[in-house]
C-alpha cells in the first residue's frame, strides 16, 4: 500500500527547474534587471557568496515596486530591499502541499532549498500544473494593485517585510500575520479591500496597516523614517 501511495505522489523535484541563476546580496538593482533579462527569468535567489545559502530573494516585481517607485538608483544593494527569508520549499515536498502553499500565499513561483538552505531549483506554478495536480483561482482583488507614497517596513521574527503597495498589505495581512485576530487588522483589511476595489485612498490603506503592525506588536517605520535616521547616523 505505501508503495502505491509514493508511486502517486508527484514530488517537487519531478517538476522544478534544476538550472538556476543566483545573485549575490551585494550586487546592484541594475546588475539583477540585465541578469532578469538576458536570461528571460522573473526570479533571481539570493545567496551568500561561496556558500550557496540563500538569504532572500529578488524578483521582477521588486524591481519594479520597490527599486523605482521608491526613487532608489540603479546602484542600490539587492540587500537594501530584497525579501528575506522568502518562502520556499524543498525537494521532497509533494507537489500538492506547493500548489496549496501558492495559493494561499498569491505565489506565482518557489525557491527549493536542501536541509543547508542552498538554493537546488525553482518551481512555479505552471510546473506544478503541467503534473496534473490542480490548480487553483487567483481572488479578484489580488489582479489589481495600488502603489503607496513610500515603503513601510516591518520587522518580524527570522524576517523583514517591505509592504511598498495595498496588495501587498493585503497579503500580509492575511499571511504573515501572527495575531490573526484584533480590530486595527480588521480595519486594514477592510481598508484594504476597499482601495483595491477603487474606492478609496491608498495612503488610508498605507495607515491602517501600519496601525495593524503596532497593534500586532511590530515595529513599523517608513522608508522616509529608515533614511532619516540613517542620515542622522552620518551627520
Amino acid at each position: 500500500m505505501g508503495s502505491e501511495t509514493d508511486e502517486k505522489t508527484v514530488r517537487v523535484r519531478d517538476a522544478m527547474t534544476r538550472q538556476v541563476v543566483t545573485i549575490s546580496p551585494n550586487d546592484s538593482a541594475q546588475s539583477a534587471a540585465r541578469l532578469m533579462n538576458a536570461m528571460n527569468i522573473g526570479i533571481l535567489p539570493v545567496e551568500v557568496p561561496g556558500t550557496g545559502r540563500v538569504v532572500g530573494i529578488v524578483t521582477d516585481r521588486d524591481l519594479v515596486l520597490s527599486v523605482f517607485a521608491d526613487g532608489l538608483s540603479g546602484s542600490a544593494a539587492l540587500y537594501e530591499f530584497m525579501t528575506v527569508s522568502a518562502e520556499v520549499c524543498h525537494p521532497d515536498d509533494d507537489v500538492d502541499t506547493v500548489i496549496e502553499k501558492m495559493c494561499e500565499l498569491d505565489l506565482r513561483r518557489l525557491v527549493v532549498v536542501d536541509s543547508d538552505l542552498r538554493v537546488v531549483g525553482v518551481i512555479t506554478r505552471s510546473d506544478v500544473e503541467r503534473t496534473g495536480a490542480a490548480g487553483c483561482e487567483m481572488d479578484p482583488l489580488f489582479t489589481m494593485d495600488r502603489l503607496w507614497d513610500e515603503a513601510v517596513i516591518v520587522e518580524a521574527p527570522g524576517r523583514v517585510l517591505r509592504v511598498i503597495s495595498t496588495r501587498d498589505a493585503m497579503l500580509c495581512l492575511r499571511s504573515h500575520w501572527s495575531a490573526r485576530s484584533g480590530q486595527s487588522r480588521r480595519h486594514a483589511i477592510a481598508m484594504c479591500e476597499q482601495v483595491l476595489r477603487g474606492n478609496d485612498d491608498p495612503q488610508l490603506a498605507k495607515a491602517a496597516f501600519i496601525d495593524a503592525a503596532s497593534e500586532a506588536g511590530f515595529q513599523p517605520r517608513t522608508w522616509t523614517d529608515t533614511h532619516t535616521v540613517a542620515g542622522a547616523a552620518d551627520a
